[in-house]
């Protein structure tokens, strides 16, 4: 009998159930849950969640890019300035919708000694920095990264590779200690009547490449002939500027240089 009447409480009760899914009767708010019986495991394994496409595309980092140097920097021998390699450059991070901001400081003619920080010591009667156009006019505009494109002047100027070196140091000890990024371009070919001071060109690059390993784009062979002279297809046949194919050539060196893709996101 104690049997039967368990039966009959347990039907009692399915019944119940049944008709409050059927007929919607509310379960009293005051039930709770054991969580004896829940598979708590299930618990810890966390939904996918989707985001909105706007939210998945995260705003990149605004960025600042400053350029120092000569006469190729400025984009003297490229018919236009977007087809400069500062140009070309510029447009494409541009078209890639890179939050990148370029400043360039570069000035026709300049050499190291005009881009060191702002009040260096003059010797021998070198010229005087330009505050407006070197280093320290560099690091004012806060940059994620500097980019040195001073390829032949120094040589022109007769100035040791000691000297240039030096230059190269006291700004890069600069740059280092305020954890800025940078990027040297090495020499690049002049035809310069002696073929003592072509060869400066070749011993120069060398040591840029060895005193600054990682932070130097070599151009130097790609756009050369022999004798260390620009090659034809690149010249603009004034014996000392490189012509719109020979911007491009920097500005692929550039865009595909390690420094520069970590930065910019390009892997």
């Amino acid at each position: 009998m104690k049997a039967l009447h368990n039966y009959a409480l347990l039907f009692t009760m399915l019944m119940f159930l049944f008709a409050c899914k059927k007929g919607g009767t509310p379960l009293s708010n005051d039930v709770s849950l054991d969580l004896s019986t829940v598979d708590t495991a299930q618990l810890s394994i966390p939904s996918p969640i989707l985001l909105p496409d706007s939210l998945n595309q995260l705003p990149q980092k605004h960025l600042t890019i400053v350029i120092l140097g000569s006469s190729t920097a400025v984009g003297i021998g490229s018919t236009e300035r977007k087809y400069s390699w500062a140009g070309l450059l510029e447009t494409k991070v541009l078209q890639d919708g890179k939050d990148i901001n370029f400043v360039n400081l570069a000035v026709s003619g300049y050499n190291t000694f005009q881009i060191l920080p702002t009040g260096s010591p003059v010797k021998n009667s070198r010229p005087f920095p330009d505050a407006r156009n070197n280093i320290t006019a560099a690091i004012s505009l806060n940059p994620n990264l500097v980019i040195i494109n001073m390829p032949t002047n120094d040589i022109s100027l007769n100035f040791s590779d000691e000297e240039i070196l030096a230059n190269y140091k006291t700004i890069i000890d600069l740059l280092e200690k305020k954890n800025i990024g940078y990027i040297i371009t090495g020499t690049q070919p002049r035809d310069f009547p002696s073929t003592e001071v072509r060869n400066r060109l070749k011993i120069l690059n060398d040591k840029l490449l060895i005193t600054f390993p990682g932070n130097v784009v070599n151009l130097l062979t790609k756009l050369s002939k022999a004798g260390w002279y620009i090659a034809d297809y690149y010249s603009t046949g004034d014996s000392a500027h490189l012509n719109n194919r020979g911007h491009r050539i920097i500005y692929q060196y550039m865009i595909n240089f390690p420094v520069f893709k970590d930065l910019a996101g390009y892997w």
